[in-house]
């Protein structure tokens, strides 16, 4: 009769130790979808930004890139005009 009151002890101290446990990982991946749930909203929005930087970098690129050109443009005919007024100045002499 011992041994029968021993083993009710047992299991009964063995079934609310898997409660307890069992909570406890309830708990944790309640929290742990959660966080999971954060985690993907803050990439999406991290993508979303990223994509908006992207099409402002190519919309300033492109519109420093005519306007570079024409300022290229400008900075080379005039030192191509100020190579031919050496050369005139230096054929002269």
């Amino acid at each position: 009769m011992e041994s029968l009151v021993k083993s009710d002890i047992f299991f009964f101290i063995t079934s609310l130790a898997v409660i307890v446990v069992t909570g406890i990982f309830v708990f944790l991946f309640y929290y742990g979808f959660k966080i999971l749930k954060q985690i993907r909203l803050i990439t999406s929005r991290f993508k979303e930004e990223g994509e908006d930087f992207l099409k402002d970098a190519k919309e300033v690129r492109e519109l420093y890139k005519g306007k570079l050109g024409s300022i290229l443009g400008i900075i080379s005919s005039v030192m191509m005009f100020s190579k031919k007024k050496r050369k005139t100045k230096a054929d002269k002499n």
